[in-house]
């Protein structure tokens, strides 16, 4: 009779699963999920006893709690569409890749969508399959064949799209229920209009099931849920509740969950992905990769896990809109998120142990004599000075986009020196070019500089004692990894930045191992490192006050007289350059504005959504007219402010008292918290974000862009097309996040922070100021969304990650 029983209940509870997932999926997949329900009822429950729900009290309690957060958090997929209340406005709209003969091309562009008075969220909009593509945070049309775009908008009040019209728009046919439209948007000069959706059959509406049915739908799910995951938290072991765990979180998130627009492909690979983590995490915990962890690391992995979630889904979560209310249903898949983050971080955790029993030499650590020895040096150098040399031959003679062309006409002396570009990379530039007037002259010495530094800390992760071959793999995979080479072929200052930024963590990762052999080595290689980090990119000064900071507590701690002297002397040559080269007659000084921007974007973010502006904002219409800074406002960038308005803009802020401009920013803040902050997040979001748009992120070049320098690619075009068909393979769905977005790997570091605070490297967390320091400062600038600004984030990563597999236990690393 029990087995009868349970047979009805479990069937019951799988064929449930199976109808609620029909709301979302097709038939036969909510079939083979019904299907793999009841298999796993069947193994949780195989010996279960009543008994076991007080005897676990706290896990059952867990369970429950998760139940309810499962339960909101896909809130909208329990209940057919049809027994909910729905009003809509919906509108087709055709590009006909037709134009008039005045227009240049067929172009459609939609701006901007409105409703209920506020903008819409316009990457809510399903383009996949449309013919229609997002770029730069607008809608466009740009295909030989028409395309239509169906756009939806639940709760219509006043709907209405603008549109684009300029030199290059074609035809634009509009259907609105029974109304049909065709435009034609071509226009002598770019401007906007706003059409609004006002025919009657456009709007839909339908009355919903009656209450005490929806009811009873969500009872029912809730019973089901609590089944399902009271029988993951009872499962014996931590191992497998673990991964239990996981999984079923990872099912809600990507599959039931209605937050994140991915493909249908998008969301299986992320569910096999985590069944993966979960499985390996759950072997880690069972080995006792955190078993050792003090109270404080395990809150540290907590915390790194509500940012982590923040930071892959906080712009699909909270940062859709800067007004409209957030969602319980949010925040419930929010906090399944954390828990995603949180079992992520100890398999990543468990990973690096694992590796690092791998990439150690059998032989133990080496000395420097044995280095110099073995000839090591030339061949980590080679590797990637080779591989990107073949860049450069496929590529020659590099590659210069505008700003490139501008530091070469100041290099050969065609304009006025300017600190627009930092005049530290125009001079390393300059000292290339007069050996040969070539940009491949600069290129080459990039790649060299960057061939070094990857060498020498080939060299000293060697000495600790990691093998010849994961050295060669390292190093191998490195160099050809398509970000990398096609960077390092680019003259942009942000390149030797990061190979600054490099040697700087080398430095101080020796220092903290006690790796120089003389003393005073250290003045010279710390003193130069800081000096390249602060001056290559203006934001490097901010690094230099950080690590500064750090190693004079270092100093305080061991009375390190060499460390004093090389950051002493990294003053005087910073103090040196900055008063004979930099503030001079001869070098043009970057507008005291720039610095005023990201407040500026601010004020015009309250102005843009209807917030509430203090009276002093008046001046901001002295800058630009008012509809001039609602038209160009962009959350990610102003640059349509800066370079879209003949430096107007910058020139006419000059004029206005910084301590004005802040203290608006500050009264905007204090009445439009929530307005200020999405703007700031977003504005930023190149720094921190995992997700981080496409349509907004500008990545790299493969050309010499047109100029006046008389500059002309002569590239290698079998090798350009093989290279460009590299590149593109690079930004394909989960690569893209690895190669070119550090969102990622900001997590990652932050998890070997908490990590490396048990390992034997006193003060370990002053490796991680200047990765700390470049991303607050670009946090606080948000200028831009180019992933350049951010590449020695990527570069520095994997040379740490290394080095930590190398450390151990403070007490003993007899377990690993």
């Amino acid at each position: 009779m029990k087995l009868f029983f349970r047979s009805v209940i479990f069937l019951l509870a799988a064929a449930g699963f199976g109808i609620f997932s029909s709301n979302i999926l097709p038939v036969w997949q909510s079939i083979l999920l019904g299907a793999g329900v009841l298999i796993f009822l069947w193994y949780a429950y195989r010996n279960f006893q009543f008994s076991q729900a007080l005897q676990n009290r706290a896990s059952t309690l867990a369970g429950l709690a998760l139940s309810v957060i499962i339960l909101v958090a896909a809130w909208d997929c329990w209940v057919p569409v049809a027994a909910k209340e729905s009003s809509y406005a919906e509108v087709t709209l055709t590009a006909l890749s037709e134009k008039s003969p005045a227009s240049n091309a067929t172009e459609v562009w939609i701006t901007e969508v409105t409703n209920q008075g506020s903008v819409y969220d316009l990457t809510k909009i399903d383009l996949e399959k449309t013919g229609w593509e997002m770029k730069s945070g607008r809608i466009l049309f740009n295909r030989s064949e028409p395309a239509s775009l169906k756009i939806r908008l639940y709760d219509p009040s006043s709907p209405a799209i603008r549109i684009l019209t300029h030199p290059w728009s074609g035809k634009l046919r509009i259907q609105e229920g029974k109304k049909d439209t065709t435009l034609d948007l071509y226009a002598p000069a770019e401007t906007t209009f706003l059409y609004h959706i006002t025919d009657p059959s456009a709007f839909y509406h339908s009355a919903p099931w009656p209450v005490h049915n929806i009811v009873l739908i969500y009872l029912c799910a809730f019973l089901i849920i609590a089944m399902i995951t009271l029988g993951i938290v009872w499962l014996p072991g931590k191992s497998a509740a673990i991964a239990g765990a996981m999984s079923w979180a990872a099912l809600i998130i990507f599959l039931y969950s209605n937050n994140f627009l991915l493909h249908r492909d998008e969301r299986w690979e992320l569910i096999i992905l985590s069944v993966i983590i979960g499985w390996w995490a759950g072997k880690g915990f069972a080995d006792g990769a955190i078993s050792a962890f003090s109270k404080y690391q395990k809150l540290g992995l907590w915390l790194i896990a509500i940012y982590a979630a923040f930071a892959s889904a906080g712009t699909a979560l909270f940062l859709f809109s800067p007004i409209e209310p957030i969602g319980i249903p949010a925040v419930a898949c929010y906090l399944l998120i954390v828990l995603w983050w949180w079992v992520t971080a100890i398999a990543f955790i468990y990973a690096t142990i694992r590796l690092s029993r791998h990439i150690m030499d059998k032989n133990g650590t080496h000395t420097g004599e044995e280095v110099k020895e073995s000839g090591i040096w030339w061949k980590f150098f080679l590797i990637p000075f080779l591989t990107w040399c073949l860049w450069l031959v496929t590529f020659y003679p590099g590659i210069l986009s505008d700003d490139s062309h501008v530091q070469w006409a100041i290099a050969t002396g065609t304009k006025q020196w300017n600190d627009w570009h930092p005049v530290l990379h125009t001079l390393f530039n300059k000292l290339a070019l007069l050996v040969w007037k070539n940009p491949a002259s600069p290129v080459l010495l990039q790649i060299i500089f960057m061939s070094v530094i990857v060498s020498r800390f080939g060299c000293f992760l060697y000495r600790r004692g990691v093998s010849k071959k994961a050295l060669y793999i390292l190093i191998t995979a490195f160099a050809v990894m398509p970000n990398n080479g096609i960077l390092m072929v680019t003259l942009w200052k942000d390149i030797p930045f990061a190979a600054a930024v490099l040697w700087l963590n080398l430095v101080i990762i020796k220092l903290l191992c006690n790796d120089y052999q003389k003393k005073y080595a250290v003045v010279p290689d710390l003193a130069i490192s800081l000096f390249f980090t602060s001056l290559f990119r203006h934001n490097g000064i901010i690094i230099f006050v950080f690590c500064l900071a750090g190693l004079l507590f270092y100093v305080w701690k061991y009375r390190n007289l060499a460390v004093l002297a090389g950051l002493a002397l990294s003053v005087v040559m910073i103090f040196s350059f900055k008063t004979f080269f930099v503030n001079t007659p001869y070098v043009i000084g970057n507008p005291a504005s720039i610095k005023l921007v990201p407040p500026a974007k601010g004020i015009a973010a309250v102005m843009k959504y209807n917030g509430k502006l203090p009276a002093d904002a008046a001046f901001m219409d002295t800058i630009l007219p008012h509809q001039e800074w609602l038209d160009k406002y962009n959350p990610y960038s102003p640059d349509l402010y800066m370079f879209k308005t003949k430096w107007v803009m910058l020139n006419k802020l000059d004029f206005v008292p910084a301590e004005k401009v802040i203290k608006t920013y500050l009264e905007c803040f204090k009445d439009n918290p929530r307005l200020i902050i999405w703007d700031k997040l977003l504005g930023s979001s190149i720094a921190w974000n995992v997700s981080q748009p496409e349509y907004v992120t500008f990545r790299y070049l493969t050309h010499i862009v047109r100029n006046d320098n008389g500059l002309e690619s002569h590239s290698w075009k079998g090798g350009v097309e093989m290279a460009k068909k590299y590149l593109r393979l690079s930004e394909h769905d989960g690569l893209v996040t690895i190669l070119w977005r550090v969102g990622l790997a900001n997590i990652l570091l932050l998890v070997l922070a908490v990590y490396m605070s048990g390992r034997n490297v006193k003060f370990s967390w002053i490796m991680f100021l200047p990765w700390l320091a470049g991303v607050l400062s670009l946090v606080i600038a948000s200028l831009e969304q180019d992933f350049r600004f951010v590449y020695f984030v990527f570069v520095s990563f994997w040379f740490q990650w290394f080095f930590i597999m190398t450390t151990k236990k403070k007490e003993s690393d007899a377990k690993e």
